[in-house]
Protein backbone atom coordinates (compact mmCIF):
# COMPACT_ATOMS: atom_id res chain seq x y z
CA UNK A 1 0.00 0.00 0.00
CA UNK A 2 2.92 2.34 0.70
CA UNK A 3 4.22 1.76 -2.81
CA UNK A 4 0.87 2.59 -4.38
CA UNK A 5 0.62 5.75 -2.29
CA UNK A 6 4.16 6.73 -3.28
CA UNK A 7 3.43 6.11 -6.96
CA UNK A 8 0.00 7.77 -7.00
CA UNK A 9 1.24 11.07 -8.48
CA UNK A 10 2.85 9.26 -11.40
CA UNK A 11 -0.25 7.10 -11.88
CA UNK A 12 -2.46 10.19 -11.93
CA UNK A 13 -0.27 11.87 -14.56
CA UNK A 14 -0.39 8.83 -16.81
CA UNK A 15 -4.14 8.38 -16.31
CA UNK A 16 -4.70 12.08 -17.07
CA UNK A 17 -2.78 11.80 -20.33
CA UNK A 18 -4.64 8.64 -21.30
CA UNK A 19 -8.11 9.90 -20.36
CA UNK A 20 -8.32 13.48 -19.13
CA UNK A 21 -6.46 15.43 -21.79
CA UNK A 22 -8.94 14.43 -24.48
CA UNK A 23 -11.62 16.43 -22.69
CA UNK A 24 -9.51 19.59 -22.85
CA UNK A 25 -8.94 19.48 -26.60
CA UNK A 26 -12.34 20.96 -27.60
CA UNK A 27 -11.56 23.97 -25.39
CA UNK A 28 -8.19 24.57 -27.04
CA UNK A 29 -9.69 25.33 -30.44
CA UNK A 30 -13.12 25.51 -32.01
CA UNK A 31 -11.81 24.55 -35.44
CA UNK A 32 -12.57 20.88 -36.11
CA UNK A 33 -9.43 20.32 -38.17
CA UNK A 34 -7.21 21.75 -35.44
CA UNK A 35 -8.95 19.53 -32.88
CA UNK A 36 -8.19 16.47 -35.00
CA UNK A 37 -4.57 17.59 -35.21
CA UNK A 38 -4.49 17.85 -31.41
CA UNK A 39 -5.83 14.31 -31.09
CA UNK A 40 -3.14 13.01 -33.44
CA UNK A 41 -0.47 14.98 -31.59
CA UNK A 42 -1.76 13.58 -28.33
CA UNK A 43 -1.31 10.00 -29.44
CA UNK A 44 1.93 10.47 -31.37
CA UNK A 45 3.74 13.18 -29.41
CA UNK A 46 2.24 14.25 -26.07
CA UNK A 47 1.59 10.88 -24.45
CA UNK A 48 5.00 9.40 -25.33
CA UNK A 49 6.72 12.58 -24.14
CA UNK A 50 4.86 12.62 -20.82
CA UNK A 51 5.41 8.88 -20.34
CA UNK A 52 9.14 9.30 -20.99
CA UNK A 53 9.53 12.35 -18.74
CA UNK A 54 7.52 10.92 -15.86
CA UNK A 55 9.35 7.61 -16.04
CA UNK A 56 12.63 9.53 -16.13
CA UNK A 57 11.59 11.46 -13.00
CA UNK A 58 10.47 8.20 -11.39
CA UNK A 59 13.84 6.63 -12.15
CA UNK A 60 15.76 9.61 -10.78
CA UNK A 61 13.71 9.60 -7.61
CA UNK A 62 13.28 5.88 -6.88
CA UNK A 63 15.68 4.03 -9.18
CA UNK A 64 14.74 1.47 -11.81
CA UNK A 65 11.52 -0.45 -11.20
CA UNK A 66 9.74 -2.51 -13.82
CA UNK A 67 6.59 -1.67 -11.87
CA UNK A 68 6.36 1.74 -13.56
CA UNK A 69 6.41 0.24 -17.04
CA UNK A 70 3.67 -2.15 -15.89
CA UNK A 71 1.61 0.84 -14.76
CA UNK A 72 1.96 2.38 -18.21
CA UNK A 73 1.11 -0.93 -19.89
CA UNK A 74 -1.89 -1.71 -17.68
CA UNK A 75 -3.39 1.79 -17.74
CA UNK A 76 -3.38 1.98 -21.55
CA UNK A 77 -6.68 0.07 -21.97
CA UNK A 78 -8.38 3.12 -20.40
CA UNK A 79 -8.04 4.76 -23.82
CA UNK A 80 -10.44 2.20 -25.28
CA UNK A 81 -13.27 4.03 -23.52
CA UNK A 82 -12.62 7.26 -25.41
CA UNK A 83 -11.15 6.21 -28.73
CA UNK A 84 -13.25 3.01 -29.11
CA UNK A 85 -10.21 1.19 -30.40
CA UNK A 86 -7.12 -0.44 -29.02
CA UNK A 87 -3.82 -0.31 -30.87
CA UNK A 88 -1.43 -2.75 -29.26
CA UNK A 89 1.56 -1.20 -31.03
CA UNK A 90 1.03 2.09 -29.16
CA UNK A 91 0.72 0.21 -25.89
CA UNK A 92 4.05 -1.52 -26.49
CA UNK A 93 5.71 1.70 -27.70
CA UNK A 94 4.58 3.66 -24.63
CA UNK A 95 5.86 0.86 -22.41
CA UNK A 96 9.23 0.93 -24.17
CA UNK A 97 9.39 4.71 -23.68
CA UNK A 98 8.67 4.14 -20.00
CA UNK A 99 11.45 1.57 -19.74
CA UNK A 100 13.88 3.85 -21.56
CA UNK A 101 13.07 6.86 -19.39
CA UNK A 102 13.21 4.79 -16.24
CA UNK A 103 16.57 3.33 -17.24
CA UNK A 104 18.11 6.72 -17.99
CA UNK A 105 16.66 8.07 -14.74
CA UNK A 106 18.18 5.12 -12.90
CA UNK A 107 21.62 6.01 -14.27
CA UNK A 108 21.29 9.48 -12.78
CA UNK A 109 19.95 7.92 -9.56
CA UNK A 110 23.10 5.78 -9.34
CA UNK A 111 25.37 8.76 -10.07
CA UNK A 112 23.63 10.77 -7.35
CA UNK A 113 24.37 8.13 -4.75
Amino acid sequence: MKILKRDSLFLCLIAFMYIGFQFLIPYLSSNELVQKAHYVNLVVLYIPLVVFLTSFAYGVRFGFHIRYALYVFLLFPLTIVLFQEWIFLYQVAYTLFALLGNGIGHLIYRLKR
